[in-house]
């Protein structure tokens, strides 16, 4: 299967909901973490929760447990972390990017790691699994396999 990478995630909070009833959801995975960065991730993920953006559904944080690469390039295997945001439409996630809220806070999500990927999923991820498309398991105490 190229170019697909499978990982577990331990979240925050457990299991991650917003994949099952939002419209819109960006996943972005950070690779070959430095120390401190999963506190700026979820610093930068309370600021949005707290302030509220329109079209702002919720979040979930999380470590991914294996030493990762990123598929793209095969940057060298390290620590990774994944940052799910649900919005109710691609859209709203763009003009998120467009205000104060965002200018005040993304630096908190450009240091300290080796590189991103984001992706989007405008569709509810219960429906990719529902077709067959996509496989979300939960399992554990607080880990799941997307």
């Amino acid at each position: 299967m190229d170019g697909v990478a499978l990982h577990h995630i331990e979240t925050k909070p457990f299991p991650p909901a917003i994949l099952t009833y939002a419209p819109c959801v960006e996943f972005a995975t950070f690779y070959n973490l430095e120390d401190g960065f999963t506190q700026n991730m979820r610093a930068f993920a309370q600021a949005v929760q707290t302030g509220s953006p329109d079209g702002f559904v919720g979040h979930a944080t999380g470590e991914v447990v294996e030493q990762i690469t990123r598929p793209v390039d095969g940057a060298r295997e390290g620590k990774a972390a994944v940052l799910l945001f649900a919005w109710e439409s691609k859209q709203k996630h763009l003009e998120f990017r467009e205000t104060e809220l965002f200018a005040k806070n993304i630096h908190l999500l450009r240091a300290k790691h080796g590189g991103v990927e984001m992706v989007s999923l405008q569709t509810l991820v219960k429906d990719l699994v529902n077709d067959g498309l996509v496989s979300c398991v939960f399992h554990g105490r607080n880990k799941a396999l997307i």
